[in-house]
């Protein structure tokens, strides 16, 4: 058997031209090379198997050459060294001794340091000199995925080449040249699975290229890919989309039964359907269908789709399926967690559901709207018909709408000379229709009385009464609303409170200690914003006091202490004035 070569050894570009992905780096190192300007530190940094160590290859084997003919083999010239491997200060002085002596063929010797990040701080320490002045004849180029490791001083003595993730075209066009060359039949869309899956490394793309070449016998279909990277068929996605734009839970739910039947993971599917909703976001407006990372024959599917929903939904559906995913480690029924998301997004809610707020009573002079209001029986006995204007009570009260209070009351009889009367709706007297004095008086009392009434509002509302169980309530949804907090010790201080009922405006917290009272201070104006606006009152105030009991058997600090020993024995204090004594606290 032939020792087989993996593809990304066998085909490892030779030259700047076909490095993929790369040409703002190749580029930069082309005219550096031109005009004579090359620094003796470079730093590669970028994401795995993007194409740094190929660069330091190409580059050092360019350096020494004297025309585009030179054949001259240059090898004896590159060194390279393992920085994982290689990384005490003993194996940086045994280069640096190296360093000092000129090459025999051509004019420079480059050295290549893999994973320099993995040098220790010792070793850096040891480089730092060599590197910032090395001999003419040396160059350096380091090569880094983990550029933030390395020290700052090392950093300042490089000229950095930041290499990017290779484009998902870039890759699939590299595969499709391979294949050509290897007479390896391939699918569009399974190369560019292939791509997706690799995530911008060159390398892993082509590593996963040859497994499935050597799977399928060099026939490289959609479904092998997936099948054997695990990976959800779109169609799986649309089937589900299709389902809840339905409002068909009973579909939803089978279609996850059979994918979990298939072996796959719930929280994957999750994951892959947050991105399939997220490309029909980017479907809803032609500026972001480019950003559609999916193959040319499925992208008309994705277009279509995006017809049919709303962009309210789709983003109400990512939200809820991220906060699912949040909570999928933690939740003791995963598969229900999913079931749920599911039957919330088949009901066709584009909202979150509104708050529940128990009946607390109205604390403000809400009117009540009374569509008909019936005629007076003093209308009735003066011969006049009820009329069909529009009524507003206040504290059952009949009073007519502001704009009709200078109107005439309207009569049925023949006689049009005849003065028809009116009761007055604040004062209860009988008033002609045609009386303009009356009517402002009315307007003065209302405008009057809705002031009063307005006032009595902010200041304090007469009919509010504090519920200890709604109190209770909505303060324990305040201390769960900081469980996910980054400090838990806020969340565990407030779990073990629990406010009073003082008075219709006044609750009250007992503590154990000053440390509590810190805690609770941290996030008393929220905690009371949300109870005021829960409980529908704005005048509502909150008292903390320490229990006498626990404020003596709190933990002393060393003043504190010697207080209490100067308050028992006050001849101690002569002592301590006589021996010019002091505590140090």
């Amino acid at each position: 058997m032939e020792a087989f070569v993996v593809s990304a050894r066998k085909y490892r570009p030779q030259a700047f031209d076909s490095v993929v992905g790369q040409s703002h780096i190749t580029q930069s190192l082309l005219n550096a090379i031109n005009n004579n300007q090359l620094a003796q530190a470079l730093l590669f940094t970028g994401p795995r198997g993007v194409g740094k160590t190929t660069c330091a290859r190409i580059l050092a084997r360019m350096i020494n050459r004297t025309s585009e003919d030179d054949q001259t083999d240059y090898s004896l010239n590159i060194f390279e060294l393992d920085a994982a491997s290689n990384n005490s200060v003993d194996d940086i002085r045994s280069l640096v001794d190296q360093v000092r002596f000129a090459p025999q063929v051509g004019n420079f010797k480059v050295y290549i340091i893999d994973e320099v990040h993995m040098l220790s701080q010792a070793a850096f320490n040891a480089f730092l000199k060599t590197l910032e002045e090395p001999p003419k004849h040396a160059i350096f180029i380091l090569a880094t995925t983990e550029k933030h490791k390395i020290l700052p001083t090392i950093l300042s003595r490089c000229q950095i080449y930041d290499f990017r993730r290779i484009t998902v075209e870039g890759i699939i066009d590299h595969l499709k040249a391979i294949a050509e060359k290897e007479g390896v039949a391939y699918e569009d869309r399974a190369l560019h699975l292939i791509a997706q899956k690799a995530d911008g490394a060159l390398r892993d793309a082509l590593s996963i290229f040859d497994r499935m070449v050597s799977f399928s016998q060099k026939n490289v279909t959609f479904e092998i890919v997936a099948d054997l990277l695990s990976v959800l068929d779109y169609s799986y996605y649309f089937r589900v989309t299709d389902s809840l734009l339905a409002n068909d839970q009973v579909g939803a739910i089978t279609i996850l039964n059979e994918i979990i039947d298939r072996g796959f993971d719930q929280q994957m599917f999750l994951g892959g359907l947050a991105s399939h909703l997220r490309d029909l976001w980017m479907c809803k407006d032609q500026r972001t269908v480019h950003l559609l990372k999916v193959s040319s024959d499925l992208e008309s599917q994705y277009l279509e789709q995006a017809k049919l929903c709303t962009a309210d939904w789709l983003v109400f559906a990512l939200r809820l399926i991220q906060e699912a995913d949040m909570h999928y480690k933690r939740s003791q029924q995963p598969q229900l967690l999913v079931e749920l998301v599911l039957l919330r997004l088949a009901t066709g809610q584009e909202e979150e559901k509104k708050n529940d707020r128990p009946p607390v009573k109205h604390t403000g002079n809400a009117i009540p709207q009374a569509t008909k209001a019936p005629a007076s029986p003093e209308i009735k006995a003066a011969g006049t018909e009820a009329t069909n204007t529009t009524f507003q009570t206040v504290e059952g009260k009949p009073e007519p709408p502001v704009e009709d209070l200078g109107k005439p009351a309207e009569s049925t009889h023949s006689n049009p000379t005849k003065t028809e009367t009116t009761p007055n709706p604040v004062s209860g007297r009988r008033t002609t229709g045609f009386s303009i004095k009356s009517k402002l008086n009315a307007i003065e009392e209302k405008d009057k009385k809705q002031e009063e009434s307005e006032t009595q509002v902010v200041e304090k509302d007469a009919d509010f009464s504090l519920s200890e169980e709604h109190l209770s309530q909505y303060y324990r949804i305040f201390v769960e609303s900081k469980k996910d907090a980054a400090r838990p010790l806020l969340y565990s201080t407030l779990q073990g409170l629990k406010p009073e009922k003082k008075g219709d405006y006044l609750i009250e917290f007992l503590l154990h200690s000053e440390t509590q009272k810190t805690i609770l201070g941290e996030c008393q104006t929220e905690m009371m914003g949300f109870l005021r606006d829960k409980l529908g009152h704005a005048a509502l105030e909150m008292t903390v006091n320490i229990k006498k009991e626990d404020a003596e058997n709190t933990v002393k600090n060393p003043k504190e202490k010697l207080e209490i020993m100067l308050e028992k024995h006050p001849i101690a204090q002569k002592v301590m004035d006589r021996l010019d004594l002091k505590l140090d606290y």
